[in-house]
């Protein structure tokens, strides 16, 4: 059974449609339309492993019970993921903090929100199992005096008893990756679903602004340098680079003459569930 722990705003959802091609029994965990009542219903659900081949979603970590699970969780460079965020929240009218964000102009006011509702190092948050983040009360990694620490110790130990982490500004490596190790037998081409339509790039940031991003998400940057790490051992093991510049050439013009229908397909099915 894959058990995909999928992170906001790291490219997850084009992973998750990549996956869904692979293996047709699954079970996907949708905490965001109830986030606050959902979370006992999910970790009760009724699952047989030897039936559901793919347990994919935000709180996938609630299934980390199961033996004999390959975990994939995709990790993003931390400055871009908390702007994806800001920006995605913005615009999608239907997400929980919608209301709360929809006329902040400033990164600095949302910086305050997402200390206020437990979204900062929020890549740290989920892999540490921590439910503030959904919550948004504080749990021991807020109130203990080293919780921080504790935290980043907590995603480091379970990311390495992960059997894949990838990265997001290494998209393309790392679904090669993926279908070397699982030896998929389709080629693995996608298009980017859910993107941010109004993205936020670093470049418009203001020296101070980047600075005060990069405190914020400092415990976020220390787990990521060492998925980077990680990551760089397995494409180096495991993968060559003229592979890599060709899937993505190949990709790219699927792109650019081949996924229409999939595209309005994507956007038919997240209409009908209201996402």
């Amino acid at each position: 059974m894959i058990l995909f722990e999928h992170i906001p705003k790291t490219a997850g959802s084009t992973l998750n449609w990549i996956l869904s091609q692979n293996y047709t029994n699954r079970f996907f965990i949708n905490q965001n339309l109830n986030p606050l009542d959902s979370l006992a219903g999910l970790a009760e659900s009724p699952i047989n492993p030897d039936q559901v081949e793919l347990i994919h979603g935000h709180a996938a970590y609630l299934f980390d019970k199961y033996p004999n699970t390959k975990r994939i969780t995709m990790l993003r460079e931390p400055v871009s993921q908390m702007l994806s965020q800001f920006a995605f929240i913005r615009e999608q009218s239907n997400h929980v903090s919608h209301q709360d964000v929809k006329n902040m102009t400033q990164i600095r006011d949302y910086i305050e929100y997402a200390k206020e509702k437990k979204h900062t190092n929020l890549q740290t948050r989920i892999l540490a199992q921590s439910n503030s983040w959904i919550t948004n009360e504080p749990d021991s990694f807020d109130l203990e005096p080293k919780g921080q620490e504790a935290m980043l110790s907590k995603a480091l130990e379970r990311m390495a008893s992960f059997d894949f982490v990838l990265l997001t500004e290494e998209f393309d490596a790392s679904v090669l990756l993926l279908a070397h190790q699982l030896s998929w037998r389709k080629t693995p081409y996608y298009y980017r679903l859910n993107p941010t339509k109004k993205s936020i790039k670093k470049s418009t940031l203001s020296e101070d602004e980047l600075e005060l991003i990069k405190e914020t998400q400092a415990i976020d940057i220390k787990l990521h340098q060492a998925a980077v790490q990680r990551f760089n051992n397995d494409k180096l093991n495991y993968l060559n680079q003229f592979d890599i510049d060709q899937f993505k050439l190949r990709n790219d013009q699927k792109q650019a003459f081949g996924f229409l229908g999939m595209r309005l397909k994507y956007k038919l099915k997240h209409l009908l569930l209201g996402k």
